[in-house]
């Protein structure tokens, strides 16, 4: 099922001519035709999981709510910091609710502080 060549329509499941039978399909087994399809290691859970959360995003009026790459990271979180100051005053952010790449920034502007003194 994993395979671009897998047919359930021919009796031996596979278009190859030359594929040799599995016959116990629970182990193992080596197929040099054997060549993954683009989506075989997504699960059915995982794009029901998605499909869950992109109804979510959508419920609360997010547009792409898989956006997590690390450039968009800090935007997202100065906007809910603003939207969470709009509602109850300053907001304090812990050393720890920093993102990896934020956190390497301040790091790296306190060692050039430093070095400017």
């Amino acid at each position: 099922m994993m395979c671009r060549s897998y047919d359930p329509a021919i009796r031996s499941k596979c278009r190859k001519e030359t594929a040799d039978i599995v016959n116990n399909k629970v182990q193992a087994n080596y197929c040099h035709h054997f060549k993954p399809r683009a989506n075989a290691y997504k699960t059915q859970a995982s794009s029901k999981m998605h499909q869950a959360h992109d109804e979510l995003a959508a419920l609360f009026g997010q547009t792409d709510s898989r956006d997590d790459e690390p450039s968009n990271y800090e935007a997202k979180l100065n906007q809910a910091k603003s939207e969470l100051g709009d509602l109850f005053g300053d907001v304090v952010v812990e050393e720890n609710e920093l993102s990896p790449e934020e956190k390497a920034r301040r790091e790296l502007e306190k060692l050039f502080e430093r070095n400017s003194e």
